[in-house]
């Protein structure tokens, strides 16, 4: 089966669309450019803003709970204190709690607050790059032992067929059922753009701020456990810039102990990826296969307002 980073090279590097390749069907892709300092208002009903241009008081923590590190061009990985995949650095990556999610309140809203440490190469050109899929799952801890912190996160297909009781609570793109790369899931595809140049502010803190509201988490029990899953490196090139990996690491964790005073200024909007002709995607159907044996690395889409 094709991974979920497959499906966004293909619809990122193919011109995106509503197109079919042997089994697979795509949905359009919607691009948000974070490659200057900005605030996303409505990321599938969460927020998302640099820690540049964001005004705030407190110490502030960032508990890691999720590294993803690898020399792959597209990477992925699953926060599970059990057996992780080949991205991800096991002693770095645990299950979360329920009572371990901090919350936030900004402009009278209560979210659970999250952050993205980028740490991608900065020689020429390489540090840059996309954040293809979020999704944060819950299982309730009366699921019993199949749904605990030993959570089996290999890969996602595993992942979500062998863990009881879940269900998600948030993601960036959105899809039915609990896979995102099974045929035909996705609905709505999304992908954020980086320069770790512009925004990275080093190593153990804060790059990125994802808000989630805390109603996403309705009926949630302080024993319930969380998975992340997130996945990078898929856009491929757009607009002439390779937001592949190239080598570093990105870390997701708890962000606490902050009250933010004021926003980025900037609002970011989204942006199409715009869809094949019929034409093109007939002839993308029909040369897939060769393309999915031989990989090309550099892909190229272009996005429009």
């Amino acid at each position: 089966m094709k991974s979920r980073l497959s499906l966004k090279l293909l619809k990122s590097g193919l011109a995106g669309g509503a197109l079919v390749a042997g089994n697979w069907a795509y949905a359009q892709t919607i691009a948000y450019d974070v490659t200057q300092p900005g605030l996303i208002q409505n990321a599938n009903g969460a927020l998302v803003f640099t820690a540049s241009g964001t005004s705030s008081s407190g110490t502030g923590t960032f508990g890691g709970f999720l590294t993803i590190n690898s020399n792959n061009p597209q990477t992925s990985g699953i926060s599970t204190s059990g057996t992780v995949g080949a991205d991800v650095t096991g002693a770095q990556t645990s299950t979360q709690t329920f009572s371990q999610l901090p919350t936030t309140v900004i402009n009278s809203v209560t979210y659970r607050s999250f952050g993205i440490d980028l740490n991608e190469s900065q020689a020429s050109g390489e540090s840059f790059i996309s954040l293809d899929s979020v999704v944060l799952y819950r299982a309730t801890a009366s699921s019993g032992a199949a749904a605990g912190p030993n959570a089996n996160g290999s890969n996602l297909s595993t992942f979500t067929s062998t863990t009881a009781g879940l269900s998600v609570v948030w993601s960036l793109d959105s899809f039915t059922g609990l896979d995102p790369s099974a045929t035909g899931a996705v609905t709505q595809d999304s992908v954020l753009l980086f320069d770790t140049a512009v925004l990275g502010s080093g190593s153990g803190v804060a790059d990125i701020y994802l808000m989630i509201p805390d109603s996403a988490f309705a009926g949630s029990q302080s024993g319930d456990y969380f998975y992340l899953y997130a996945a990078f490196g898929g856009a491929g090139v757009v607009n002439g810039q390779n937001y592949e990996n190239s080598g570093g690491f990105e870390e997701f964790g708890r962000v606490s102990g902050l009250t933010f005073t004021s926003l980025p200024s900037t609002i970011i909007s989204p942006s199409v990826i715009p869809e094949a002709s019929p034409s093109a995607a007939l002839g993308i159907g029909l040369a897939a296969a060769g393309w999915w044996r031989a990989r090309r690395r550099s892909q190229t889409a272009s996005i429009t307002a």
